[in-house]
């Protein structure tokens, strides 16, 4: 399977599949690695989910705050920074406003907020501009800065159609190269002891009647904030681990763990992956590439649900693409590259629909507001003295 290169940059290909329900299934690959890794994302009570896995924006804040970690990480080893201990809190936010049936509904991103908490005796001016040095230069802070114009190519029962409203991307005239089960057929189970490298810490509560209760994000008419929040921590053996909380509306915990700072590497490299313990833990841009294609089936899948036309199936294959500033000699900012999606629908219904439905789930979307929409994470450090 090929995966489009990124000059300078790290390229990500998604392929995702619908399963049950709002059950969905990825794998990723990082074009020049050689590594592969299998995602299932699931929903909560709130979407009548059967809350068995994380749901798309889980992915998304495990990976924005493993990327942060890992910059802060190698920037404290080139400054040679006294520091000992290092904490890190993100929180993002979504808002999701209007009617489906009316066509108005859309979702939009909030700046994230970004709290770090060392345990050193640096001064607390010194680290407020490492951090904030480091975030900025972070490879996943293009799709958060820049104002990306995402492409899309859209497919009804196998034959190509014109995408009406959003930003099209070409279809492609070899559609074997494009098609999900391929994917999946060929990227087998590893052999060796299993990892468990995502797991449920904390089961929510059904709760009926209340905001970010059960069934409450079928609602036709929205009009809410959500909130996913990230803790994360530095493991003895160099991974990364994510404790990550859906706030709003009412979730689960889950455990992510990804790649860390491999200790012997060159601190100098061109690329932060050259950087990176690539084959313990998935990286941070695969699992901010498989939230973003989540997210976005989530959105179709919901909008069929609402207007009572359903998808029979609904498959996407999806290109990433970041660059950090290290990347690009006298940069200081990460940079990205419209987010390119083919969206395969299967349904019984007409190719209007399958437009429509195409339309709906980009406007929804919340993480493709959060590429569309020019965020600055915030940034507050505080620090713990040494005895």
């Amino acid at each position: 399977m090929t995966v489009p290169a990124q000059p300078q940059g790290t390229a990500v290909r998604t392929w995702a599949r619908t399963l049950a329900g709002m059950q969905k299934e990825a794998i990723t690959r990082v074009a020049g690695t050689g590594v592969a890794w299998r995602f299932v994302s699931d929903e909560g009570p709130y979407l009548a989910g059967h809350d068995a896995a994380p749901c798309p924006l889980s992915f998304f804040t495990a990976g924005l705050a493993a990327s942060y970690m890992n910059g802060l990480l190698l920037s404290v080893r080139h400054l040679s920074m006294p520091i000992r201990g290092v904490r890190l809190v993100l929180d993002n936010l979504y808002s999701m406003h209007g009617s489906v049936l009316r066509g108005t509904m859309k979702g939009g991103a909030l700046a994230p907020r970004l709290r770090v908490e060392f345990e050193t005796d640096v001064a607390l001016s010194e680290l407020q501009q490492m951090v904030s040095a480091t975030v900025c230069a972070s490879p996943i802070a293009g799709l958060l800065g820049t104002a990306l114009k995402n492409r899309f190519a859209l497919y009804h029962n196998g034959r190509a159609v014109t995408p009406r409203r959003v930003r099209r991307l070409e279809a492609s005239g070899t559609l074997d190269r494009l098609d999900p089960d391929i994917a999946f057929r060929q990227d087998r189970d590893p052999t060796g002891p299993p990892i468990q490298l995502v797991g449920k810490l904390a089961a929510v509560e059904r709760v009926e009647g209340k905001p970010g209760g059960v069934n409450t994000s079928l609602q036709e008419h929205q009009d809410r904030r959500l909130h996913c929040r990230g803790v994360c921590t530095v493991r003895p053996d160099g991974l990364l681990e994510v404790e990550q909380t859906l706030l709003k509306p009412i979730g689960s915990s889950f455990r992510f763990l990804c790649e860390g700072v491999n200790p012997d590497a060159d601190i100098c490299a061109p690329d932060i992956y050259g950087t990176l313990k690539s084959d313990q833990a998935p990286d941070a841009a695969s699992y901010i590439s498989a939230g973003i294609a989540f997210c976005f089936m989530t959105q179709a899948g919901r909008y069929a649900e609402i207007v009572r036309r359903p998808i029979d199936d609904c498959d996407v294959v999806q290109d990433t693409r970041v660059i950090s500033a290290d990347a690009c000699p006298g940069a200081n900012r990460g940079t990205a590259v419209p987010v390119e999606t083919h969206l395969h629908l299967w349904t019984r219904h007409d190719d209007t629909f399958a437009a429509t439905t195409l339309d709906m789930s980009e406007q929804t979307c919340f993480l493709h507001a959060l590429c569309r929409t020019e965020l600055e994470t915030e940034v507050v450090v505080s620090r713990r003295l040494g005895d």
